[in-house]
C-alpha cells in the first residue's frame, strides 16, 4: 500500500512468480513509473490500483496474505496522527483486508513513527511476530527510500504483526 514507484514490488514479483501483486497507490505518475517497471521485465503477476487507502474496504480487492507498508510519511506533527498509516483507523482496515493469519510488514527509517506504530498494534490487540530497530533487507527487496537511507547510515526499523483472531 502506497507502493512509490514500485522497486519493492516489482522485485517481489520477479522473486515470487506465481504469486499476485496488487500495489495501490494514490499518485498517477508513480503508478505509471512502476508499471513501466513491471512491463520491461514482462511480469504478469503485478496489478496497479490508484486508490486511497481507506477506499479499500468498498472495492472488491482480493483478500491479502500479506500488507507491505514501506517507508509511509511519517506526519510527525500530533494534530496530524490520524494520517499516520499505521493509526487505529487504518489497521481496522487492514484487519478486514487481510486473509486469516495474514501479515502486516512495516518498515520506517523514522523512529517515532516506528514506537508510534507498535504502541498502536498493541492497544489494537495485533500479536507482533518480529520487532527490530536495525533490520537488513536483502539488496534486492530494498525500496529506493531504503537504498537511500541505508546510504546515509540510517538504521531501520522493521516489523511484522498479525491481526487480532
Amino acid at each position: 500500500l502506497g507502493m512509490g514507484t514500485g522497486d519493492f514490488l516489482v522485485s517481489m514479483g520477479e522473486n515470487h512468480p506465481h504469486q499476485f501483486f496488487l500495489g495501490v497507490e494514490v499518485k498517477a505518475d508513480r503508478i505509471m513509473k512502476a508499471f513501466r517497471k513491471t512491463d520491461a521485465k514482462s511480469l504478469q503477476n503485478i496489478a496497479f490500483l490508484r486508490s486511497h487507502i481507506e477506499k479499500l474496504k468498498r472495492l472488491e480487492v482480493p483478500v491479502a496474505e500479506s500488507i507491505f507498508l514501506l517507508f509511509p510519511d511519517p506526519w510527525p506533527k500530533k494534530k496530524h496522527s490520524r494520517r499516520r498509516l499505521s493509526s487505529p483507523f487504518f489497521l481496522d482496515i487492514y484487519q478486514t483486508l487481510l486473509k486469516k493469519n495474514g501479515l502486516l510488514i512495516f518498515k520506517t527509517d523514522d523512529e517515532p513513527l516506528y514506537s508510534y506504530s507498535l504502541e498502536q498494534l498493541e492497544k489494537k490487540s495485533w500479536n507482533i511476530r518480529t520487532s527490530n530497530r536495525d533490520y537488513k533487507t536483502p539488496d534486492n527487496l530494498q525500496t529506493a527510500y531504503e537504498k537511500r537511507f541505508k546510504a546515509l547510515q540510517k538504521p531501520i526499523f522493521y516489523l511484522e504483526a498479525f491481526p487480532p483472531p
